[in-house]
């Protein structure tokens, strides 16, 4: 019936309508967005003025109008925004960062024609219609460097949206015709999500990986009951798993289904159908996905429960033949509801455990999506400041046992203090060890732990199951640790109060990590709010936002959370070309009118050589720091084939840029042999540490990190500080030096070192390296030096430990400065190993 309405569907005369009216039952509505108030907010939204609307009722989808999008794949008239309805003052929550059809694996449409067919107020139906020929996918052509990757069958689409009332479902049917030549090909979609703020969730494995050749649908499910999205086949049919699947399953996280593989003929056609839902839980997408199949189905619901009474934002976890089928979530008032086929055998089981990660932010307050229209960004600030209209989150109470599965615990409360009102994090373990719970079920908490807390302003509250606990509070590599042992009962608020005192005072620098990710980046874990709240609880001055390909801006959430004065930001782009390696630059200005912000888009644009790519950058952003990341770990140095004094491939290399990482994310070894090399062949650069954090607790973000040489923390400052070569890389110590780093100096200079830490970190020995080589060994934590030579050379002071950084981190300490010249005779400085092959 759907192919022979849109078979008999005409477009429609565009004229205005206001898609900012709320709906009700039976109404359906489709039109170009006029007003800003008809887009919603979240992680990823990018809905403007200009692109396409269509909802209903309970479900609002967003289609992108002729203009580049942001993200990865920037053709018109795809799906960018998804969200549910929501009830007065509650911000949006979309979680879509790519939605796009397919034909074949790389292939997508190139969308030049935009139609409305029916607007929605004759009739309970709306749909849009897209239309023009395929396109190679750019990321995959630009990666590759091969033009040529993706033939052209000469193929010509067209994609009808249809949307109807009562329903979270959108039907998408893409007819796909041969124009000239015999063309073989399966149709399919991708669907990425954000995975800061959702997980991925498979029928038959829930929050566990597939293995299946064949899915019956795929979806995911918001960390924080955000919504649910889902990726259904026609009815009758399943989503095939081919090799061509496996392979982009292989690069991204992301729900994935093709269709059977078609064969046209000059001038044959084909039509694909297949639905993208969003709806509260994915129990309402199956509803409507068994009602669309014509299944017979019988109603599960219940109550979730616990003594304090009614659990609202619940998980229950529907299973038939014991393996998840679908998972509804409570409302207000405890109540659920799934349907599943008659006749099955089914059973289900409630949790209340949420993310595990705990912020003291306004209750209420939203993800901050930085390509949203301005206005929209505008209100998540605001919401993040002051609070909104909160989405229920069971949290602190536990699996329901077998027995009794609607059954959950009240939650106990910690209320975790600083006496100095500062930021900290608070990292809280079982006493007795992590219970054992169905992976594909219940989600953990970070880093195995039961939680964590991220304190602004000394404060922070954590929902606990009932019982016994060890809670570890910390503030980076500057500060003691405090911990203390607790036991909380069902109800109970058990309040500690820790103290952090300083170590030291590195007067005169700050704390930096040059290199970490958050929701902009495609591999990403982490929240923007997140990767800022953690931040300043380590111990950081300086955040970078360095997401893969993203020019994105976290300075304007600052204010909204308390930070100002507490932490800076550095807008950032880690540029991320396959061929050449990574390479950061900053700092940069985010251009809101431009796909990613103004990112350099690398893909679009091949180059020839990395002088070539440098270049642009310069150009691009201008007075910038670029800085080679994981320069051994497919970066530069790999790429360029370097071995000491040589680089196989010279267009893979140039000594155009001002930083190299010599400490990633507790990995040091040979990256700081690349930069020993670098420095003494004449290649005057900065090591800097980083975490290259990708979720929240990753890549040891606060102890993987660089100290920085300067009070200027304005964008020119910093790029004066990097190119004077002022810092340490350090899991560890810091360095205090007589002779700072970065120094010229003549010979005779006598040199003292301090290895500063708190006492949970302990420096065994001070060695010095000249040329490249140690030649000095000092034990203990203090350490001096005589720099004498007959030539020109350079010094560098490395600190180090045997005994782990324990509990915080399994890892050994060790920290290396920026190396100082020693000019003999006052000549100007002579590399000592002179330059590369």
């Amino acid at each position: 019936m759907l192919l022979l309405w849109l078979a008999c569907a005409t477009p429609e005369p565009a004229d205005p309508i206001d898609l900012t009216t709320p709906l009700g039952p039976g109404e359906v509505r489709a039109g170009v967005v006029t007003d800003p108030d008809a887009l919603f907010g979240g992680i990823s939204a990018e809905g403007r003025v200009g692109d396409l609307k269509l909802y209903n009722d309970r479900a609002r989808f967003i289609i992108q109008g002729l203009r580049p999008s942001s993200y990865y794949l920037q053709q018109p008239g795809a799906l960018i925004d998804a969200d549910v309805v929501r009830p007065e003052g509650q911000p949006g929550r979309d979680l879509v960062d790519e939605w796009a059809g397919m034909v074949g694996i790389a292939r997508l449409h190139e969308v030049e024609r935009i139609e409305i067919l029916a607007d929605g107020t004759a009739t309970g139906r709306a749909s849009v219609r897209v239309s023009g020929p395929e396109s190679p996918m750019a990321l995959a052509t630009g990666a590759l460097e091969y033009p040529d990757l993706v033939p052209d069958l000469g193929l010509y689409m067209r994609t009808d949206y249809v949307l109807d009332a009562d329903s979270p479902l959108l039907a998408v049917v893409t007819t796909i015709t041969a124009t000239d030549d015999e063309a073989t090909f399966a149709p399919g979609d991708l669907l990425i999500a954000s995975l800061d703020a959702s997980w991925k969730w498979t029928p038959g494995v829930g929050l566990d990986e597939p293995d299946a050749t064949t899915l019956p649908w795929s979806g995911f499910i918001g960390q924080r009951n955000e919504a649910a999205l889902g990726l259904f086949p026609a009815p009758g049919t399943a989503f095939e798993l081919g090799a061509g699947a496996s392979l982009l399953a292989s690069l991204a996280e992301a729900a994935i289904g093709f269709g059977p593989t078609v064969t046209l003929q000059p001038g044959e056609s084909t039509s694909y159908v297949r639905f993208y839902g969003v709806a509260p839980d994915l129990a309402a997408l199956t509803d409507a996905w068994l009602a669309l199949n014509e299944v017979a189905t019988e109603t599960l619901e219940g109550t979730v429960t616990a003594p304090d009474g009614p659990v609202a934002g619940a998980w229950v976890n529907v299973l038939v033949d014991e393996a998840p089928y679908t998972l509804a979530i409570t409302d207000d008032e405890g109540r659920w509801s799934a349907d599943v086929p008659t006749g099955s055998d089914h059973r289900i089981v409630a949790s209340g455990l949420g993310p595990g990660m705990h912020r003291n932010i306004a209750e209420g307050a939203p993800d901050y999506g930085p390509y949203a229209a301005p206005e929209i960004r505008a209100r998540a600030l605001t919401a993040i400041a002051e609070g909104a209209t909160p989405i229920p989150l069971a949290e602190g109470r536990g699996v329901a046992a077998e027995d009794d599965p609607e059954a959950l615990a009240e939650p106990g409360w910690l209320a975790l203090s600083v006496d100095d009102g500062l930021p900290f994090e608070a990292r809280v373990s079982w006493a007795a060890g992590a219970p054992s719970r169905d992976r594909r079920l219940h989600p953990s908490a970070p880093n195995g732990l039961a939680a964590v807390g991220w304190a602004v302003d000394g404060t922070v509250r954590v929902p606990v199951e009932p019982g016994d606990y060890d809670v570890l509070a910390w503030r980076g590599l500057r500060y003691e640790l405090d911990s203390a042992e607790v036991s909380v009962a069902a109800g109970e608020t058990v309040s500690v109060d820790f103290t952090l005192p300083a170590a030291y005072d590195p007067e005169g620098w700050v704390v930096a990590d040059p290199h970490s990710h958050a929701a902009p980046s495609n591999d990403g874990n982490c929240t923007m709010t997140d990767r800022l709240l953690v931040a300043a609880a380590v111990g950081l001055d300086l955040h970078f936002g360095t997401d893969h390909d993203h020019v994105a801006d976290y300075r304007p959430l600052l204010g909204p959370l308390g930070l100002d004065g507490v932490l800076g930001s550095v807008v950032a782009d880690e540029v991320s070309p396959v061929p050449r390696g990574h390479v950061n630059a900053w700092p940069l200005e985010s251009v809101d009118e431009e796909p990613n912000g103004g990112a350099w888009l690398w893909w679009n644009e091949l180059v020839d050589t990395l002088a070539d790519q440098n270049r642009i950058l310069r150009d691009r952003h201008g007075d910038i720091v670029l800085q080679m990341n994981h320069p051994t770990d497919n970066g530069v140095a790999d790429m360029a084939g370097w071995s000491p004094g040589t680089f196989a491939d010279p267009d893979k290399w140039v000594d155009d840029f001002e930083a190299v990482e010599a400490l990633n994310s507790g990995d040091w070894e040979d990256y700081f042999a690349f930069y020993l090399d670098l420095i003494n062949r004449g290649v005057l650069v900065t090591p800097v540490g980083v975490s290259d954090a990708h979720g929240p607790m990753s890549g040891h973000v606060g102890h993987s990190l660089t100290f920085l040489r300067t009070t200027d923390t304005s964008p020119a400052g910093l790029v004066a500080a990097m190119r004077a070569r002022g810092t340490i890389a350090s899991m560890g110590a810091f360095l205090e030096m007589s002779v700072p780093p970065g120094t010229l100096v003549t010979a005779g200079t006598s040199l003292e070192v301090r290895a500063l830490s708190p006492s949970w970190i302990r420096t065994d020995r001070i060695t010095l390296f000249k040329d490249g080589e140690p030649v000095e060994v000092v034990e203990g934590d203090t350490a001096s030096f005589r720099l004498t030579s007959a030539t020109d050379a350079t010094y560098v002071v490395v600190a180090e430990g045997d005994s782990p950084m324990s509990p915080i981190w399994s890892r050994t300490p060790w920290a290396a400065s920026s190396a100082i010249l020693l000019d003999v005779d006052g000549d100007g400085w002579t590399p000592p190993l002179g330059g590369f092959e």
